[in-house]
């Protein structure tokens, strides 16, 4: 006979050490794409997401700490956090997608110029990656039984 299993519930007392692991983490995961590209591509100067890494580092702390946040608040809301989380995530991750796809459909909209696939590439990629690291830290250390 197998007894069933505790449900799993967010550690609230490991936000404080798996938030900023999480953020850190995805900051530099897309500290390494952007050094990646601008090794591999050529950037245009007028494509202000990618000419320096501070938009990276700025853009994707804000995403992560978004990401913890709704993590606390999944956790607060939802029976199973866990697939609750993941699915928040997903959308997420599905929604931070539409502007670059725009900026590839209708450049002439941004606001700036010397947009290339590549380069939006690149932002598609840091978008997955920040997704990747915030869901597999958060759920991974974020997590406990009972």
């Amino acid at each position: 006979m197998t007894l069933p299993l505790s449900p799993e519930r967010i550690a609230v007392s490991r936000l404080a050490w798996v938030g900023p692991l999480a953020v850190l983490g995805s900051v530099a995961g897309n500290g390494l794409v952007w050094a990646i590209a601008q090794a591999v591509i050529p950037i245009s100067p007028e494509f202000m997401p990618l000419t320096t890494v501070g938009p990276t580092i700025f853009f994707t702390g804000v995403g992560a700490l978004g990401a913890v946040g709704a993590f606390a608040l999944v956790g607060r809301l939802a029976k199973q956090p866990r697939p609750a989380f993941q699915i928040v995530a997903a959308i997420a991750l599905l929604i931070s997608l539409i502007p670059d796809v725009m900026l590839i459909a209708a450049p002439a909209g941004a606001p700036f110029q010397g947009i290339t696939v590549p380069q939006v590439l690149v932002l598609m990629v840091m978008h997955v990656v920040a997704y990747g690291i915030c869901v597999y830290v958060l759920t991974r250390f974020g997590m406990q039984r009972g």
